[in-house]
């Protein structure tokens, strides 16, 4: 029995870290618009004061990862829970996704509230987009192939849910790696 658990468990971190190293190499800066551009109307609702705040705290990554992140941030701001959702490792979508309701799941991807490294003591284990105001990133930190990224999701009401994205960086298109329940 604890075979099988580390098979369904650990088979698809080491698959995720494998493809994770496929594209190891720098992505160069490809213009365009600013990544919350993207979100029309909805942006408007999310605070400049943030969006410069992350700015400051990514400004030292390359650019399509910043980008990335940044588009993150307006999507929590936009509150774009189909966009955030989509976001998953392929791995662990799969072994994950369907065996937790969206909101669960939402909070399993992002490491937030109970899912998160330093989770306080009465965290959810939901974190539900209809009250989600907005994110901001706190510090960083490259592991190989792994962006360790903390922050905060701030709700409407109430006091802001930590989280630790871990971001499968050097992969072509970025993914999220989540918590396993």
């Amino acid at each position: 029995m604890l075979c099988n658990y580390n098979v369904k468990v650990l088979f698809p971190l080491a698959a995720a870290l494998l493809v994770s190293c496929a594209g190891f190499g720098q992505r160069e800066n490809s213009g365009g618009d600013a990544p919350h551009e993207n979100y029309g109307e909805k942006s408007e609702e999310m605070a400049e004061e943030h969006y410069h705040k992350d700015e400051t705290v990514l400004k030292e990554l390359p650019y399509g990862i910043r980008a990335y992140l940044l588009k993150l941030s307006a999507a929590f701001a936009a509150r774009d829970a189909a966009f955030l959702l989509a976001q998953g490792e392929g791995a662990y979508e799969a072994s994950a996704r369907s065996y937790v309701s969206d909101d669960q799941y939402l909070a399993m991807l992002y490491r937030a509230g109970r899912y998160a490294d330093d989770a306080d003591w009465q965290s959810p284990y939901e974190l539900n987009m209809d009250k989600v105001s907005h994110i901001d990133y706190m510090t960083w930190r490259e592991q190989g192939p792994v962006l360790n990224i903390d922050g905060k999701i701030y709700m409407n009401s109430g006091r802001p849910v930590a989280c630790n994205i871990k971001v499968l960086w050097r992969l072509d298109q970025p993914k999220i790696l989540g918590a396993y329940p």
